[in-house]
Protein backbone atom coordinates (compact mmCIF):
# COMPACT_ATOMS: atom_id res chain seq x y z
CA UNK A 1 0.00 0.00 0.00
CA UNK A 2 1.15 3.20 -0.80
CA UNK A 3 0.68 6.58 1.07
CA UNK A 4 0.96 9.44 -0.66
CA UNK A 5 2.55 12.39 1.76
CA UNK A 6 1.25 15.95 0.73
CA UNK A 7 3.97 17.77 -1.15
CA UNK A 8 4.72 21.80 -0.09
CA UNK A 9 3.53 24.04 -2.97
CA UNK A 10 6.59 25.19 -4.82
CA UNK A 11 8.11 28.66 -4.85
CA UNK A 12 8.73 29.79 -8.43
CA UNK A 13 12.54 30.22 -9.29
CA UNK A 14 13.35 33.55 -8.59
CA UNK A 15 13.56 36.49 -11.35
CA UNK A 16 16.86 36.65 -13.10
CA UNK A 17 18.42 39.87 -12.05
CA UNK A 18 18.34 42.32 -14.76
CA UNK A 19 21.52 42.20 -17.00
CA UNK A 20 23.80 45.42 -16.18
CA UNK A 21 23.82 47.88 -19.41
CA UNK A 22 26.11 47.36 -21.79
CA UNK A 23 29.44 49.21 -21.55
CA UNK A 24 29.75 52.62 -22.99
CA UNK A 25 30.95 52.26 -26.83
CA UNK A 26 34.69 51.93 -26.82
CA UNK A 27 37.09 55.13 -28.77
CA UNK A 28 35.78 55.10 -32.35
CA UNK A 29 38.27 57.17 -33.91
CA UNK A 30 41.69 59.69 -33.18
CA UNK A 31 41.30 63.33 -33.99
CA UNK A 32 43.54 65.42 -35.16
CA UNK A 33 43.67 69.10 -36.58
CA UNK A 34 46.26 69.50 -39.39
CA UNK A 35 46.67 73.11 -40.79
CA UNK A 36 42.88 74.45 -41.86
CA UNK A 37 41.59 70.76 -41.39
CA UNK A 38 40.13 68.37 -38.58
CA UNK A 39 41.42 64.90 -39.70
CA UNK A 40 39.88 61.33 -37.82
CA UNK A 41 41.24 58.34 -37.68
CA UNK A 42 39.34 55.11 -37.15
CA UNK A 43 39.92 52.86 -34.74
CA UNK A 44 38.37 49.76 -35.67
CA UNK A 45 38.00 48.63 -40.25
CA UNK A 46 35.42 49.18 -42.87
CA UNK A 47 34.47 47.90 -46.05
CA UNK A 48 35.28 50.86 -48.59
CA UNK A 49 31.26 51.25 -48.38
CA UNK A 50 31.49 50.96 -44.45
CA UNK A 51 34.38 53.50 -44.46
CA UNK A 52 32.16 56.36 -46.38
CA UNK A 53 29.47 56.18 -44.40
CA UNK A 54 31.60 56.53 -41.44
CA UNK A 55 32.73 59.35 -42.33
CA UNK A 56 29.84 60.88 -43.79
CA UNK A 57 27.65 59.99 -40.77
CA UNK A 58 30.31 62.39 -39.04
CA UNK A 59 30.16 65.38 -41.02
CA UNK A 60 33.15 64.11 -42.26
CA UNK A 61 34.44 62.85 -46.06
CA UNK A 62 37.00 60.58 -47.14
CA UNK A 63 40.28 62.24 -47.84
CA UNK A 64 40.95 62.70 -51.49
CA UNK A 65 43.92 60.37 -52.45
CA UNK A 66 45.32 63.08 -54.95
CA UNK A 67 45.25 65.92 -52.27
CA UNK A 68 48.48 67.17 -51.83
CA UNK A 69 47.67 69.23 -48.50
CA UNK A 70 46.37 65.83 -47.06
CA UNK A 71 49.64 63.61 -48.01
CA UNK A 72 51.34 64.69 -44.82
CA UNK A 73 48.82 63.20 -42.96
CA UNK A 74 48.22 60.47 -44.74
CA UNK A 75 51.85 60.07 -44.60
CA UNK A 76 51.78 60.06 -41.40
CA UNK A 77 48.64 58.04 -40.07
CA UNK A 78 48.95 55.53 -42.77
CA UNK A 79 51.72 54.93 -44.09
CA UNK A 80 54.50 55.63 -41.24
CA UNK A 81 52.16 54.00 -39.00
CA UNK A 82 51.97 50.78 -40.75
CA UNK A 83 48.13 50.70 -40.43
CA UNK A 84 47.13 51.93 -44.21
CA UNK A 85 43.83 53.58 -44.82
CA UNK A 86 41.03 53.85 -47.22
CA UNK A 87 41.28 57.14 -49.20
CA UNK A 88 38.93 58.28 -51.37
CA UNK A 89 38.38 57.95 -55.21
CA UNK A 90 37.04 54.67 -56.15
CA UNK A 91 37.16 53.37 -59.42
CA UNK A 92 35.21 49.74 -61.30
CA UNK A 93 34.82 47.91 -57.80
CA UNK A 94 38.42 48.19 -56.84
CA UNK A 95 39.28 51.30 -54.10
CA UNK A 96 42.60 53.49 -53.18
CA UNK A 97 44.46 51.98 -50.14
CA UNK A 98 47.57 54.24 -48.93
CA UNK A 99 49.14 50.90 -48.44
CA UNK A 100 51.87 51.04 -45.71
CA UNK A 101 54.09 48.25 -47.71
CA UNK A 102 54.50 50.51 -50.81
CA UNK A 103 55.44 53.95 -51.27
CA UNK A 104 53.14 55.81 -49.50
CA UNK A 105 50.69 56.65 -52.49
CA UNK A 106 47.27 54.78 -52.83
CA UNK A 107 46.95 51.18 -54.47
CA UNK A 108 43.93 49.73 -55.80
CA UNK A 109 42.62 47.59 -53.84
CA UNK A 110 39.09 44.83 -53.53
CA UNK A 111 36.64 47.18 -52.15
CA UNK A 112 35.37 44.46 -49.64
CA UNK A 113 38.70 44.17 -47.62
CA UNK A 114 38.42 45.89 -43.88
CA UNK A 115 40.90 48.64 -43.73
CA UNK A 116 40.61 51.77 -41.32
CA UNK A 117 39.76 54.86 -42.81
CA UNK A 118 40.95 58.20 -42.95
CA UNK A 119 38.24 61.49 -43.05
CA UNK A 120 38.28 64.75 -43.09
CA UNK A 121 36.80 68.33 -43.26
CA UNK A 122 37.32 72.02 -42.32
CA UNK A 123 38.44 73.24 -39.32
CA UNK A 124 35.54 75.05 -37.68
Amino acid sequence: MCVRVPQKPRRPPPSPKPSPPPPPPGKQFQAYKYKKYVYIFSVNSYTYSEAANFCYSRGYSLVPYRDLLSKDVTGALCFNSGLGCWVAGAQSGYCPFIDPSGNGGPYARNCEEKQRVLCFRPSP
